[in-house]
């Protein structure tokens, strides 16, 4: 290249020195290419024209090919001088074990596509040559051109294979399905030895199930979606046997609007699952006991989901066959949209450890509760012995006028083991106050699922959802409780602990929480010195006037209750510093944030007499 740039130097020289020489000695005319002497035409001039320009074509030519060769020459020098100084920075001193690390946390973050291994090839020679390297880098594979799913195959050469065959638009026509699917499977099947992961949406198991017939040795996911669910579609069931029968790896396992037959040939797929998801499948009162009794074999089972998206199934508990499979690694259990005896037949079909988790959501009819929900009293410490643990429970009704729901929270310290939605049916004749009392009065009485129970919560809970004196009805047998809270709760609800010669709710609360309440500081104060041990006139005139015919003094007198140790009050309208002052002459524990609802803030901003005061 020295020699093409000395050239284009020495032609551009020569070239100047030609055109000075040709011209020099020419006198100048109206016409370049004749002069005139006397009248005659000189055709010398002519000639000179002519060699002058072909020769100046001739180098012009030469010249360009010169510029263009030493362009190219630049160009060159150009990535060499940026690949050099590339090698320099601290990215490219970086060890290659790194960037094969980084690569492969990329590979595994929940939002890696297709396109992203393709960007990062394409950053720099250095990056594309690693991620050649980097089979896991190229191992997802999804609906893309069939020359791209092989090149995806090449470089992740022996890795296991993510595929991921999802559809966003749904497609009408089942030969269209049938083609795009065949045509996506077909450079894949003789891959199925690699296959790690399997989910595929729109899939018809006479789609599919031809393809499925050789052994997955690695297979360790599968998730089988049907798109789109609607009342009147049919189960869609895979009767022929999948992957030869032979999955051994298999763990997860997720079916939406499918299910894989229980035959013989498809057992083995249901015995080493760690967790078996079963959404909207449209399950008949023999499917599901069939389930159920499959899943004996299943001890290495952790998850067990069911949602349902219609209240189709209904069951009597009581005529069907009674299954017991114990499942000792089982961790969660999730069962959501169905009616309480489906969920219960489930509940009372499984034997999991004391420390699984249950996660419910369910429809309630006339006169159910928590009863109808979870397994008797006499069983449940056979079928979920986790109840006996919790001893914290939340009550969580609606901020929402319009939704009719409320939630059951049971805590074992910081653990949360139980969550239960309720909901009305929507043939029910019972109004939600009536449903709410079941449910709250259901978990007390002499035989409770809770006899660890020592704090209770009520959260959005109104006097719409339960009365103060059926508040009485549902606590008056609560087993021991000594700390409650209350969270943007009625007045009338905190008001109803106050203790009455008739009326003496949670006899052992040491510990009161208030939040977001607009109760009033003659209220609390009343509230509070009902159960503090003090002796000022009051509660001893209230003694004077018991009628001893008619009640019982032993189980009403002052020492039957625990005194009130600790006081936490936050956001609160009505309550002062000079309210606080009387609150902690009474209880020993007083703590007071001295902060305001926002709506009361509002609320005072507007009142004329309080607009001159500087108090926030």
């Amino acid at each position: 290249m020295e020699d093409v740039l000395e050239t284009l130097l020495r032609l551009t020289a020569e070239q100047d020195q030609h055109i000075a020489s040709q011209f020099a000695d020419l006198p100048f005319s109206s016409s370049p290419s004749t002069v005139h002497v006397h009248g005659n035409t000189n055709t010398r001039g002519i000639e000179i024209d002519s060699a002058v320009l072909d020769k100046m074509d001739e180098r012009y030519e030469l010249l360009k090919r010169a510029v263009a060769a030493f362009s190219k020459f630049a160009d060159q020098k150009g990535l060499e001088n940026r690949a050099g100084r590339n090698h320099l920075t601290r990215a490219y001193r970086i060890p290659t074990e790194v960037y094969i690390q980084i690569f492969e946390w990329l590979r595994c973050h929940s939002r890696f596509r297709i396109k992203d291994a393709m960007n990062v090839s394409h950053v720099s020679r250095l990056w594309r040559d690693i991620a050649l390297e980097t089979p896991s880098l190229w191992t997802l594979i999804q609906p893309i051109r069939k020359e791209l799913i092989e090149t995806f195959l090449t470089r992740s050469k022996t890795a296991p294979l993510e595929i991921a065959f999802w559809i966003k638009y749904e497609i009408e026509s089942e030969s269209f399905v049938e083609r795009v699917l065949s045509d996506f499977l077909a450079p894949l099947l003789p891959h199925i030895s690699r296959w790690e992961s399997l989910s595929m949406n729109q899939v018809a198991p006479r789609f599919l199930a031809p393809h499925l017939v050789s052994p997955a040795p690695q297979l360790r996911a599968l998730t089988l979606s049907k798109r789109g669910w609607h009342r009147h579609h049919s189960l869609d069931i895979f009767r022929p046997m999948l992957f030869g029968g032979s999955a051994p790896c298999l763990r997860e396992l997720s079916l939406a609007g499918a299910f894989i037959l229980l035959s013989p040939q498809n057992l083995p797929l249901y015995s080493g699952l760690t967790k078996l998801h079963f959404r909207h499948v449209a399950f008949s009162e023999d499917l599901l006991s069939d389930l159920l009794l499959t899943l004996n074999s299943s001890f290495l089972l952790e998850e067990l989901h069911f949602y349902w998206k219609f209240l189709d199934l209904w069951i009597d508990s009581e005529d069907m066959l009674q299954i017991s499979s114990p499942l000792p690694s089982l961790r969660e259990i999730v069962i959501k949209g169905t009616v309480a005896p489906v969920v219960r037949y489930i509940l009372n079909s499984v034997r999991p450890p004391s420390s699984v988790r249950l996660e419910i959501s369910t429809t309630l009819e006339d006169h159910e509760d928590v009863r109808s929900v979870l397994p008797s009293c006499s069983d449940v410490m056979n079928t979920l012995p986790s109840l006996s643990n919790i001893d914290h429970l939340l009550f969580l009704g609606t901020s929402d006028p319009c939704k009719e729901i409320l939630s059951l929270h049971g805590k074992v310290g910081a653990a949360q083991l139980l969550t239960i939605d309720f909901t009305m049916h929507p043939d029910t004749e019972s109004t939600y106050a009536d449903t709410c009392g079941n449910v709250l009065r259901s978990i007390g009485g002499a035989q409770t699922y809770f006899p660890s129970l020592k704090g209770l919560t009520f959260r959005d809970i109104t006097t719409r959802q339960l009365q103060p004196r059926r508040l009485t009805q549902v606590f008056a047998n609560m087993p021991r409780v000594d700390q409650l809270a209350f969270r943007s709760c009625s007045q009338s609800l905190v008001k109803a602990l106050t203790i009455k010669i008739s009326q003496n709710l949670f006899p052992h609360m040491t510990s009161l929480h208030i939040h977001r309440s607009f109760i009033t500081a003659k209220v609390l104060i009343n509230l509070v010195r009902s159960r503090a041990n003090v002796d000022d006139g009051a509660r001893v005139n209230s003694w004077t006037n018991l009628d001893l015919g008619k009640s019982n003094p032993k189980a009403t007198r002052p020492d039957s209750w625990a005194r009130l140790d600790t006081l936490v009050l936050s956001r609160c309208d009505e309550i002062d510093a000079s309210a606080v002052a009387t609150l902690k002459e009474l209880v020993r524990d007083v703590q007071w944030d001295g902060s305001r609802h926002i709506g009361s803030i509002a609320k005072w901003s507007k009142t004329p007499s309080a607009r001159g005061s500087n108090e926030p």
